[in-house]
């Protein structure tokens, strides 16, 4: 990407962040007070999410509208938009694994796995970022239409973008068995149910997108020398805090309707509990499901041929 689309990732990033929040206003004053006074760990992430996005983009704007930054200011804001796109994107990802976990029926042992692999892609990044990370002398204040501040990007990096492209991978193929386990489920019922509207329910579309950014920004690491200060990553965080607020309402909606969430309200009315999506601890859903077949299975038998 050339550095001349750079102002125009950080004012698209800002755009959408703020016009997301304006379209999703009910939603948002909705998660603050519908669910009572009592804070949980997901109202904390939300609000943390919100506040460290909006910190990077302000950030982001400055190295863009401002004529002439020193190096040192330029670096300093390169910590900043880094430091804050890596907060965004830690709470997104524990979100992830707690919602594969959920709708695994909370297996430890999954947790267990998925949490492990993510502490190794973390630990992998990390290193990778103290050993081949901009140095002080790889901040540049170069005043040009693009901004001020720009930071020389060395390949090794992309290694860190591609690890976090491949977990997430791997999480979008754990929810694609749960995806397939309910349409196969709701075909041995009897019932056919699209599997867009499937798809839509079970609020699946935020790992694919999650995973699309990752990807994104991974292939624009990988083909640049110089970004404008933190436009790569300031598009991947936007991008999961949008989603990541998204899945934290959906989150706290499913956990205290539970199975009798509205939203998916045309499961229940077949029948079938809804956890399937969004499984509730336990194995009730499961033998729910089983007792539903049997029962269709019995009556099948004793109808008339």
């Amino acid at each position: 990407m050339s550095l001349r689309f750079a102002p125009f990732v950080h004012v698209a990033s800002c755009t959408w962040f703020l016009y997301d929040y304006v379209l999703n206003l009910d939603e948002e004053v909705q998660f603050i007070w519908f669910y009572g006074r009592r804070r949980s760990p997901y109202d904390y992430a939300y609000f943390v999410i919100k506040i460290a996005t909006l910190i990077a983009l302000i950030a982001g704007l400055i190295t863009v509208g401002a004529g002439d930054i020193s190096g040192q200011r330029c670096k300093n804001i390169g910590i900043l938009m880094g430091t804050t796109g890596t907060v965004v994107t830690v709470c997104a990802d524990v979100l992830l694994i707690i919602r594969v976990h959920l709708m695994f029926n909370c297996n430890r042992q999954l947790l267990l796995v998925n949490s492990s692999l993510y502490a190794l892609v973390c630990v992998s990044a990390v290193t990778i970022d103290v050993l081949e990370g901009p140095s002080p002398q790889d901040f540049v204040s170069l005043p040009s239409p693009s901004g001020s501040c720009h930071v020389r990007l060395r390949q090794p990096l992309a290694i860190s973008w591609i690890l976090g492209a491949i977990y997430h991978a791997y999480l979008t193929a754990l929810v694609l068995v749960k995806y397939r386990e309910a349409y196969t489920r709701l075909e041995q019922l009897g019932h056919r149910v699209s599997m867009l509207r499937l798809l839509v329910d079970g609020n699946i579309k935020f790992f694919f997108t999650v995973m699309i950014s990752y990807a994104a920004t991974t292939s624009l690491t990988c083909s640049s020398t110089m970004d404008q200060d933190g436009a790569y990553n300031l598009l991947t965080t936007t991008t999961i805090a949008i989603f990541a607020s998204k899945l934290i309402r959906n989150l706290r909606h499913k956990l205290h309707y539970g199975n009798n969430d509205p939203d998916l309200s045309w499961m229940s009315d077949l029948g079938i509990q809804s956890s399937i999506m969004f499984a509730t601890p336990g194995d009730e859903a499961m033998d729910l499901w089983d007792r539903r077949a049997r029962d269709d299975d019995v009556e099948g038998l004793a109808s008339p041929t």
